[in-house]
């Protein structure tokens, strides 16, 4: 029985149709909210993301959040993530393991039956073996929310747009990617809930950007 062995110029042009034709993902996460006070919150997220090409297994991480809301149109918060990332690209392949931190400046407003929410975030990530600061993975993420509340219907849609400006000494093409969503949140019993979004994500300024389809799903719990 023999092998079939395809030419570079074939493997190349197959790559070229998966970025034309688009890279398909599932986001799949558990999270808990608990409640300290009126103003605190804290939150821990578990997900795995899950790809339709090559290796099934992408990432998953471990996310801790702490949330301050001094007033209702505005809240701060930190946080930390711990990443298993597989690389299956180029000659050196494997699990790699990051961290990284983050912390975040939300203002919300509500206008009759709408929310509007602006949030800007600072992130840096970096390998967990490698004590040196990597400015090619750390960015500014802008991101806008909207959610309509439709009366007598528990599925509101949710509607976001978010832009990330990669952290460069130079200022030119820091632009990176963006990505936008449509999903909706679907309250279940005892306080717990299922978040259901389609995301898709284009990088920009790049040699050979991609396109991203992704479908997240969220349970999530919220203790008091």
């Amino acid at each position: 029985m023999g092998v079939a062995i395809l030419p570079l110029t074939d493997l190349y042009s197959q790559q070229e149709d998966l970025a034309e034709a688009g890279l398909f993902e599932s986001w799949n996460a558990f999270q808990v909210d608990y409640k300290a006070s009126k103003k605190i919150e804290f939150q821990g997220e578990a997900q795995i993301r899950l790809k339709t090409y090559g290796d099934t297994y992408h990432q998953a991480f471990v996310e801790l959040q702490s949330i301050y809301t001094p007033w209702k149109f505005i809240e701060f918060g930190l946080g930390y993530r711990n990443i298993d990332d597989l690389d299956d690209n180029g000659k050196k392949q494997g699990h790699e393991n990051f961290y990284r931190y983050h912390a975040f400046v939300e203002g919300k407003l509500s206008f009759d039956r709408i929310d509007f929410s602006t949030r800007i975030q600072h992130q840096t990530k970096r390998e967990a073996n490698n004590s040196l600061s990597n400015k090619e993975n750390s960015y500014w993420r802008t991101k806008f929310n909207v959610k309509y509340n439709i009366r007598n219907w528990k599925l509101d849609p949710r509607l976001s747009a978010e832009f990330f400006m990669q952290e460069q000494f130079s200022p030119s093409n820091t632009y990176n990617k963006f990505r936008t969503s449509i999903g909706t949140k679907v309250d279940l019993k005892n306080k717990q809930s299922l978040l259901i979004k389609y995301l898709y994500e284009r990088g920009v300024n790049q040699a050979n950007p991609s396109d991203f389809h992704i479908l997240s799903l969220r349970y999530g719990l919220s203790i008091k």
